[in-house]
């Protein structure tokens, strides 16, 4: 431009450029590379940097060989790394200042090379003329609109109205020629407008496509587009009498040929694909109403061709519905579209290879604009294909790890939204080339898959450890990740993921019922219960062997539904919904009582989680279907899913319309867009497919037309034709019958348009078909005619049988229900008339039994409706013949004349019609009624005799015995009578005879009782002190016996007269003697007050008392000794002895002076070692201590002193006293300088060592630390402090003048830096900075920068502040930062700070590497190698440690090499159990006791499984060898819990896929098991993470499953039933525990309890240390298996079933009982108290300071010495109040109520069993009174007697289903079943007299015991006590001694200073304490268990080991169900 042209024109910012502010890269291959690289602010070899905007593309000078392009991979920092990728290269020496524009060659980048040229950068806003700004063009971006290509906007806006108006008309499009124009591929072809066919386009169109413009590319990535997405639906049927499923949109049908999905029909193969993609979590594959088909089969769904081309091929096999080919195709597979806005797809991804990791990295770009991570993207997913092979690869985002796309591509972790890029080695192969394409998840879905990158290949190389490189992907963080599932056939660009729903995706990954109908064929074999209490549904319990059931099952095969194996047998827990038509619990017995010839019921059985039945079962209902056998299957074939452009998708929809000018169109539109490049073409060919269908259009247009034109043909041909000579016509007329006219191929057409039909219109077939056969002859009769007409006519039969087999099915349905509901109304659940005054027959069969005639021939298609109808229509029949039968009968029992043959004879005919049984019993009970009547008159005579004779004996009442021939007569008459109970005379008899029984029993007791009451007059006396306690029994035993209430009470008060004189002679006794001191009258009246029953608190005064008399004189010889000895021990022994005979210090001078002495001695030599030493750690502590010690020693020195006469204190006691406080004195002086110097010294090196933070404390320091320079301080710590002091001064003072005054900036920031490193106040420092702020904000950041730097750099070495990873992060940020400065800093100062880096770096390594060794050692799972590997990194760490770390951590460096060696001993010992246990295993006879104990002793060890893989075979193969013979031995020795625990063992471990499995293949041992008691109880538990504690004997034992067991009882009696089985003892239990799979291997099993001192602290639910074994299954055993007695109503008992360290899998606990118990699951959470935890690290060691706490042990047998109040103390107290104190939950308070439901998670619960005590009376309700028992007795006593016996109780149950229920029985009583053994327990319950007779006495007292029994139970529901649980836990290494813990508590107002424990027994009381069976004990856990009180002096808890040399580290843990506070006192 001119200078006068530029003088004249407005000057913009594009018209002026900055040189050298930017260039711009043109022309490269990797065109994401193209664009404008502007100035950074950073350098690269003293060259500036370019680049480009929002990537990570920087221009950088390479040293001095030239110019590089270089992808730095999103490093911030602009240099060479790892990461770095340069893509091209310009040579250039000397390179100069800016990058040059030609000379550019290829590196990494695709060809070809770029150019560059001068950017065009903007003027700076000074050089810019004044003028409106111009506006920037807008560009679509983010995801708030949808974006819509340039290139479209009118042509597929028209398509579009097309596709969503169908029912719109228009005419065929007519080219010049006559023919619709034809598109082509301008992809092939090139230019459209040159060719053979240019002309076939209209001008038109082709005009207004020519001046559309340059069309714009595609949308950018993420920008909302309109696609039309594609997917494939696979269906699957059984045969051709089930139709597809789909329903079509008639109206589209007829009016454009588009088949659109308008509904789907129920229960067909395309319903059950929707319900199965729901399942599998993919609901965007599931077919919709509007969905549009354009392929099946993979071909084009033409409108004129069916969409299943095998329906009328398949047609002829209906009549064979029994005989299906099966070679025939029964699949289909549908390809809809369907219009969706997705995502526009990614720009393709950059691929590269790192040959260091021999891994590709695959990176891509963001979208640009407002998408964010999180926000609107949502994550990534990557795919890479290996181009050779095309192998599909797809990449997990957790793992980055390569996975076969057909293996694994139907579940697979999106990568995070914020990944630009992955590296992936895992799943790769070396020297093949793989390319790569990714696609991208955002608020609007998925987008397509990219196109591919360039292609690479893998070479092999060395590779480093993605753990060294911090390449190792780190935990999965993100627990929300979305998944999604990738077609098998990727098309790049087209192809999109499909998004999965969250949560399990498998069918019975949760818990389902899953519904089916089956017809079982008989009625035998099925033993039901009801299921709920509505008694609506009925539960299967068992099948039984050899029963049609079991036969019908047997023939059911199995199928594999999703995974799972299922089949249609039955199996006991299935519910029964419905049975032959019948609902609800009664009806269905009804029915099955009736014995039908087939059960028809629809079945709901539990899976997927929890099997139990509930009331309200909570899992969802999944109707089972036939088709869904092959419908789980298809749904996992998933290989198309595209995105088709709009374009492209318009083309697929005109394709298989019928209007030719919309397909012409939309060809033509997609022809120029895909030569635009605007889109990518997915269907290939489709193209030429479109040509050929526009040739047809035309072709079948013209016929058309030339149908309507046919007349006037030969006008028209005379009219424009020459004369010429024409044919004879006799040959015209021979060429009619074999040339194919215009009417033949119109017949066709419209044959094929209606087998084509939407609609499935037969009749229109019909018509179809006749026009066809009335065609001509040459079609007609020709080979593909034939073939045609006979598919048109399979076709119509095949539509017919669909229709008909439809109305058929629904006909027979609703008569079905109709004869149901008449049924219903007739009769009841029972099936029993009650209206016998209808019509006879009730039932009209008739229009049932034609209807089942109807639907014989689709019996195929009926299923279990047509069965059903067969099984009701003769159930109607035989209910018509007992109506008429039970009708007769009635008549007959209501006779006046009492014709009992008539009776008779009707009875007969019921019985073999099947009338009630009810009734049948009450006519014959009538008819014997009748002829028995006149028996019984003639016997009233001889009773009342009888009566009359006893009255006498009675009115009389003599001595006892008189009257006893009477009352036995009496009986006999009773008995013979054969009078009802309620006769008068009866009545008056049994009276007489109680009365007399009583009279009998009161009179032998009155003579009793008075002979006792003679002894005791006169009040107590010594010669007889016994007499008071024979009338305490004589009382006891006669109250119940009917003696005078006035005579029992003068009896009771002479008793409590006698009593008193004996508490006051007591009482007067006790006091003489302990007021004179005398030894033996003492003892005697100690034992007198005792008997008495005085007070404790006053029997415990006179025993300490007498104890003392006894040890007085012995305790002063003692101390006297011990005194004048200088040695410790002797004194420490004296003192104990004392204490052991309750003496005090306040009461015995020479106790007093010994404590004193013993504890001057004591510190004395503490002080003097820790001098010697010069080991001042913890000395302050001690010093403190010995001064008090010193000025109480003192006082009481004077003390004695002055004490004369008869107090006078012993010399010896004083003298010696002196003696040891002189020594202390002269000790105490060097302990304290060497503490005081200690102390001085850290707290100076404290603030020395940080003081830009500490520096406010140099004053306080300097002093302390100067007062102590004279006793051997550093005096250079003092000066240094010193010098700190006077530059913390001095630069305080400068910034306080630099902000007063206007100082530069530059001297502003220099004060401010120096001062805040010197620890200048913060406040100040503010100040300063907001004046650099507001005066110089040109250095406030750099300020802010340097000063960080240097803070960060000061504080590197604050170990104590932060961690080494914090402190080593801090310090690279604040560096990345500081390089940024301009200008820069010193370089000393980066170098330093490198070097720092170089030593954090070092300290973290030796950090982690400690803690992975303490991890180890704790027990971390790793093979040998890997210890051995870990402990040399550990020494690597070390060393580096030492070479490079900062002092302060080279101080950890002493405990990591004890780690280190540790370390070594640890790989060590787990080589050698892992070679124990190879040995063992690869030994020949090696007994199972030896492989068992070593593969435990391995995985105690923390071995992995996959080491010991062979000793865990050859201990399954030793099992199964034996597992047939053991379990025959056990099923003969009535070992029923051990044969039952083999069985499961047989079955876990698969015996029947054995070689000798052939009895378990057979059946044969479960039939073996089958035949056994019924009576054993399993529960199903697991090994869990959890709850896998390990083997018994380790401190985690505690943590595996835990059960309690407990008696289950309802009545309390002292009198054992009849065959019971019980001990002495309590209930006989047997325990085994059985494998439920192939892990857990090795297990045993224990019966433990609580001690006694934890039972009564209140932990009944809770297991604690100390526990007593019970029961323990032996080494030897093959099976843990085990038994013992359960006491009834004692301390609970608890079953812990155990595995090996790491063991884990499921398990099968058997329980075998005499009688019924309960086993309950323990949760984990409430095992132990909750609600307070606190634990606390102990270590008692030889060295100082822990020497201190070696205090030894406390023994029972007497009182501590004083070295063990040394040992640790903690205080406990008691916190607030808890809100909601811990509940123990209802599941484990005996009974649950009604209503709970029980998790099978949580606990898992027996039921009683079969021969076990009898199920609790009054089920329905806990409290019954009186007046319902009565009512309740009298309905069971028919007799009228009083009493009720074995058949009235059985008649009334069987009578009336509520007295069933009311007695917890069935109504049929029958012995096969176990009910019998039941009824009898009950009944022997309530006869407690065992006569076989219960009165209503007896009735009352059984039912008021089970509910106190009841109530019993019910008082636990109050919370827990206050526990206090204290637990000492020893650490593995070193080896510990034997340990135990006191809890104590101080008496009030004594205790030591500071809270410490009172160093006096007779102070003190022991709480609690850990030594219960042994008092120091070496286990894994040591423990003590509290009821705490409720007030009073806090507790204390005293750990201690068993001898003062023992030594050992500890771990102490508090737990408590209330708020506790602990703290260590000591």
């Amino acid at each position: 431009m001119s200078t006068s042209l530029a003088g004249r024109l407005p000057l913009k910012a594009s018209h002026v450029y900055v040189p050298g502010s930017s260039f711009e890269v043109q022309g490269a291959g990797e065109w994401y590379v193209n664009g404008i690289y502007a100035r950074a602010s950073q350098q690269v070899n003293r060259a500036d940097a370019f680049q480009k905007a929002g990537t990570s593309l920087v221009l950088m000078r390479k040293g001095d060989e030239g110019w590089s392009l270089v992808d730095l991979r999103g490093s911030t920092t602009f240099k060479w790394s790892l990461r770095a990728v340069e893509l091209y290269h310009c040579m250039r020496i000397p390179a100069g200042p800016v990058p040059p524009g030609v000379g550019w060659v290829c590196v990494e980048g695709e060809g070809p090379a770029p150019m560059l040229a001068p950017g065009k950068s903007p003027l700076l806003p000074f050089l810019k003329s004044p003028g409106p700004p111009e506006e920037a063009p807008d560009i679509p971006t983010g995801t708030s609109s949808a974006w819509v290509s340039s290139a479209s906007k009118r042509a597929a806006q028209q398509l579009l109205d097309s596709l969503t108006e169908p029912g719109l008309k228009r005419k065929p499009l007519r080219g010049p020629t006559g023919r619709p124009p034809v598109a082509l591929n301008a992809a092939k072809t090139g230019n459209l407008e040159s060719g053979p066919l240019a002309g076939a386009r209209s001008q038109p169109q082709l005009q207004s496509l020519r001046t559309a413009g340059r069309r714009t590319s595609r949308a950018p990535p993420g920008a909302v587009t309109n696609f039309m997405r594609s997917f494939r639906v696979v269906l699957t049927r059984p045969g051709v009498q089930v139709p597809w499923g789909y329903e079509w949109h008639d109206e589209f049908f007829s009016q454009t040929g588009s088949r659109i999905v308008s509904g789907i029909q129920k229960r067909s193969p395309l319903d059950r694909w929707n319900v199965w993609q729901q399942v599998a979590g993919r609901p965007e594959l599931c077919v919709q109403p509007g969905d549009r088909l354009v392929k099946a089969d993979g071909r084009w769904a033409y409108y004129e061709q069916e969409v299943c081309l095998n329906d009328s091929l398949q047609a002829p096999l209906l009549e064979k519905p029994d005989k299906p080919d099966l070679d025939l195709d029964r699949r289909l597979v549908l390809e809809f579209v369907r219009p969706t806005p997705r995502p526009a797809q990614p720009i393709r991804p950059r691929l590269e290879v790192w040959d260091t990791q021999s891994a590709l990295v695959v990176s891509w770009d963001h979208p640009s604009g407002s998408m964010e991570p999180y926000k609107q993207v949502w994550g990534w997913a990557v795919a890479i294909v290996d181009v050779d092979h095309e192998i599909w690869l797809i990449v997990d985002g957790t793992t980055f790890a390569a996975r076969s796309l057909s293996l694994e591509g139907a579940d697979v972790a999106v990568a995070k939204p914020e990944l630009c890029t992955i590296y992936v080695s895992e799943g790769l192969g070396h020297g093949r080339p793989y390319a790569a394409c990714v696609a991208m998840l955002t608020d609007n879905g998925w987008s397509a898959f990219s196109e591919l990158s360039r292609t690479v290949s893998i070479a092999p190389a060395a590779k480093v450890s993605d753990a060294v490189l911090g390449l190792d992907p780190e935990d999965d963080d993100w627990k929300q990740r979305p998944r999604f599932a990738c077609p098998a056939k990727i098309v790049p660009g087209a192809s999109v993921p499909v998004a999965l729903r969250s949560g399990p995706r498998d069918l019975l990954s949760t818990e389902r019922w899953l519904r089916m109908e089956v017809c079982v064929e008989g009625h035998e074999g099925l033993v039901v219960t009801p299921a709920d209490s509505s008694m609506k549904l009925l539960q299967i319990e068992k099948v039984i062997p050899g029963s049609s059931a079991d036969i019908w099952n047997n023939k059911q095969e199995l199928f594999e539904l999703h995974g799972y194996q299922m089949s249609f047998a039955v199996q006991p827990g299935d519910v029964i919904k419905k049975i032959n038509g019948f609902s609800g619990a009664q009806a269905m017995l009804y029915e099955l009582r009736r014995k039908p010839a087939k059960l028809i019921m629809t079945v709901d059985r539990h899976c997927g989680g929890n099997t139990v039945f509930e009331d309200v079962p909570q899992a969802k209902i999944f109707e089972l279907d036939p088709l869904d056998i092959e419908a789980s299957k298809d749904v996992e074939e998933f290989n198309w899913h595209v995105l088709l452009s709009q374009a492209e998708g318009a083309l697929c929809a005109k394709m298989v319309e019928q209007d030719g000018h919309a397909l012409q169109q939309a060809l033509n539109i997609f022809s120029e867009m895909l030569a635009d490049h605007a889109i990518v073409m997915v269907n290939q060919g489709i193209v030429q497919e479109a040509d050929r269908r526009i040739l047809l259009d035309v072709r079948v247009a013209a016929v058309l037309q030339a149908d309507i034109i046919q007349p006037d043909v030969d006008v028209i041909s005379q009219s424009v034709e020459p004369p010429m000579k024409r044919p004879s016509e006799n040959w015209r007329n021979s060429m009619e019958d074999e040339m194919p006219t215009t009417s033949d191929e119109i017949s066709l057409i419209h044959l094929r348009k209606a087998m084509a039909d939407a609609a499935m219109d037969e009749d229109q077939l019909q018509l179809a078909i006749l026009s066809f056969v009335n065609s001509s002859k040459v079609v007609r009769q020709s080979y593909a005619g034939q073939e045609l007409l006979e598919k048109a006519k399979g076709l119509q039969e095949l539509w017919c049988w669909w229709r008909q087999s439809a109305e058929a099915k629904e006909e027979m349905a609703q008569v079905l229900s109709q004869m149901l509901k008449q049924e219903a109304a007739n009769q009841d659940d029972d099936g029993e008339f009650h209206d016998f005054d209808g019509q006879d027959p009730p039932y009209d069969l008739g229009p049932l039994a034609v209807q089942l005639e109807e639907c014989e021939k689709f019996a195929s298609e009926m299923g279990t409706l047509l069965e059903e109808g067969h099984v009701v229509w003769e159930r109607l029949r035989q209910s018509n013949l007992r109506f008429r039968a039970e009708k007769r009968i009635r008549a007959a029992m209501q006779d006046e004349r009492e014709d009992d043959l008539s009776l008779d004879e009707a009875l007969s005919a019921g019985e073999a019609c099947g009338v009630n049984s009810g009734l049948i019993a009450a006519g014959r009970e009538r008819a014997s009624a009748w002829r028995a009547n006149h028996f019984k008159i003639a016997l009233h005579d001889e009773l009342f005799q009888a009566v009359k004779e006893l009255r006498k004996h009675v009115e009389k009442r003599q001595k006892p015995g008189a009257g006893a021939p009477e009352q036995q007569r009496m009986r006999i008459a009773i008995s013979g009578s054969g009078l009802p109970p309620d006769n008068p005379l009866v009545l008056e008899a049994w009276g007489l005879l109680r009365q007399w029984e009583q009279d009998n029993v009161a009179l032998r007791a009155e003579a009793r009782l008075g002979s006792a009451v003679e002894r005791v007059k006169g009040g107590f006396n010594g010669d007889a002190p016994e007499a008071g306690d024979l009338l305490g029994s004589a009382i006891a035993e006669v109250a119940q016996q009917g003696v005078d209430a006035k005579f029992l009470d003068a009896a009771r008060k002479s008793l409590a007269a006698w009593q008193e004189s004996r508490l006051k002679r007591a009482r007067q006794e006790l006091e003489t003697a302990m007021r004179y001191s005398d030894e033996d009258f003492l003892k005697d009246a100690l034992e007198l007050a005792k008997t008495a029953g005085i007070d404790e608190e006053s029997i415990e005064k006179a025993q300490r008392q007498l104890s003392r008399l006894r040890m007085v004189d012995e305790v002063n010889k003692m101390m006297d000794k011990a005194m004048e000895d200088s040695e410790l021990d002797p004194l420490e022994k004296a003192i104990q002895t004392a204490h052991s005979h309750f003496f005090v210090e306040e009461e015995m001078d020479m106790l007093f002076s010994g404590s004193l002495q013993a504890r001057l001695r004591f510190w004395a030599k503490e002080i003097m070692g820790a001098v010697q030493v010069h080991q001042a750690e913890g000395l302050e502590k001690v010093v403190t201590v010995a001064q008090k010690l010193l000025d109480r020693s003192q006082e009481a020195l004077d003390l004695f002193r002055s004490k004369t006469g008869i107090n006078k204190v012993p010399d010896v006691a004083i003298r010696t006293l002196e003696r040891d406080l002189r020594g202390l004195q002269l000790a105490l002086p060097g302990g304290r300088d060497l503490a005081n110097v200690h102390t001085a010294t850290a707290s100076i090196e404290r603030v020395l060592g940080a003081v830009e933070r500490y520096a406010s404390e140099l004053p306080e320091v300097i002093a302390m630390a100067e007062a102590q320079v004279s006793h051997g301080l550093n005096a250079e710590l003092v000066e240094e402090a010193k010098m700190r002091q006077k530059d913390y001064d001095l630069t305080v003072q400068e910034l306080e003048e630099a902000i007063a005054q206007n100082m530069p900036g530059e001297d502003l920031k220099l004060s401010l830096i120096n001062a805040r490193l010197a620890g200048a106040p913060m406040e100040l420092i503010e100040q300063g900075f907001a004046k650099l702020e507001t005066k110089f904000p040109e250095w406030f950041v750099y300020t802010k920068t340097e000063l960080e730097l240097l803070v960060a750099k000061q504080e590197a070495d604050d170990i104590q502040e932060l961690s080494a990873e914090g402190r080593f992060l801090r310090l690279q940020d604040a560096a990345d930062a500081a390089k940024l400065l301009v200008p820069r800093l010193e370089k000393s100062i980066l170098e330093e700070v490198e070097d720092i880096s170089m030593a954090l770096a070092a300290e973290r390594s030796f950090v982690m590497a400690v803690k992975e060794a303490k991890d180890i050692m704790a027990g971390l799972p790793m093979s040998p190698e890997a210890v051995h590997v870990r402990a040399l990194r550990l020494g690597h760490a070390i060393q580096a440690c030492i070479f490079s770390a900062q002092e302060e951590a080279k101080k950890s460096i002493p405990e990591a090499e004890e780690l280190r060696v540790l370390l070594e001993e640890e790989a060590q010992r787990r080589q050698d159990a892992l070679d124990s246990a190879l040995a063992m295993a690869a030994e020949r006879g090696t007994p199972m006791k030896d492989l068992l104990m070593s593969i435990t002793a391995a995985r105690q060890a923390s071995l992995t499984p996959d080491l010991l893989q062979e000793p865990y075979s050859r201990l399954r193969k030793k099992k199964l060898d034996f597992v047939t013979s053991a379990l025959r031995n056990a099923c003969s020795s009535g070992k029923y819990a051990l044969a039952y625990a083999l069985l499961h063992r047989g079955l876990a471990l698969k015996a029947g896929e054995e070689r000798n499995g052939g009895e378990w293949r057979s059946g044969a041992i479960q039939a073996e098991i089958k035949r056994l008691r019924t009576d054993v109880s399993t529960v199903k538990g697991e090994f869990v993470i959890e709850t896998s504690g390990g083997a018994f004997g380790t401190s985690t034992w505690r943590k595996n499953p835990c059960y309690l067991v407990r008696c289950f009882r309802t009545e309390s009696k002292s009198k054992r039933g009849f065959g019971s089985k019980s001990t002495v003892a309590g209930v006989r239990v047997s325990i085994a525990l059985a494998e439920a799979g192939e892990s857990p291997a090795t297990m045993a099993l224990h019966v433990v309890r609580n001690n006694k001192d934890v039972h009564e602290a209140g932990a009944d639910h809770m297991l604690m240390p100390g526990f007593e074994v019970v029961a323990a299954s032996h080494e030897e055993d093959d099976m843990p298996c085990c038994d013992f007695d359960l006491l009834p109503g004692g301390q609970p008992y608890f079953i812990v079933p155990s595995a090996a360290k790491g063991e884990l899998g499921p398990f099968t606990l058997i329980v075998n009982a005499t009688e019924s118990v309960e086993v309950v699951r323990i949760p984990p959470h409430l095992r132990e108290p909750s609600k307070s935890s606190q634990k606390f690290e102990l270590k008692w060691a030889q060295e100082r300071p822990f020497g201190v706490f070696m205090g030894g042990g406390r023994f029972k047998s007497k009182a501590p010495l004083l070295s063990w109040y040394r040992n640790p103390q903690f205080r406990v107290s008691v916190g607030t109040k808890a809100e909601a104190p811990e509940s123990i939950p209802v599941e484990l308070r005996g009974r649950t109520p009604p209503g709970t439901s029980l998790s099978s998670r949580e606990l898992v619960a027996m039921q009683a069993r079969p021969n076990t005590a009898p199920g609790t009376p009054l089920a329905a309700s806990d409290r019954l009174d009186k007046a319902k028992l009565r009512a309740v007795f009298d309905s069971c006593d028919v007799q009228r007697n009083g009493m009720v016996n074995k058949r009235e109780l059985i008649k009334a149950i069987r009578r009336d289903a509520k007295m069933a229920e009311f007695f917890g029985l069935p109504m049929e009583i029958r012995q096969e079943d176990g009910s019998r053994d039941a009824m009898e327990r009950l009944f022997q319950s309530m006869d407690s007299d065992a006569d076989r007779e219960i009165t209503w006495e007896e009735f009352v007292s059984f039912h008021a015991a089970v509910r106190k029994s009841k109530e019993d139970v019910l008082e636990l529901d109050n919370p827990p006590p206050p526990l206090l649980v204290v637990i000492l836990t020893p650490q593995p290494l070193p080896k510990a001694g034997s340990a135990a813990v006191h809890v104590l508590r101080n008496q009030e107002e004594r205790g030591e200073e500071d809270g410490l424990l009172a160093e006096n027994p007779f102070f003190h009381q022991v709480l609690a304490s850990s030594a219960a069976a042994r008092e120091y004990s070496s286990a894994a856990e040591v423990g003590a268990v509290l009821k705490m009180p409720e007030s009073g002096a806090p507790l204390i808890v005293v750990p201690s080991l068993k001898t003062s040399s023992d030594t050992g580290r500890f771990s102490i843990s508090f737990m408590s169900t209330r708020d506790i506070h602990v703290e260590r006192i000591q």
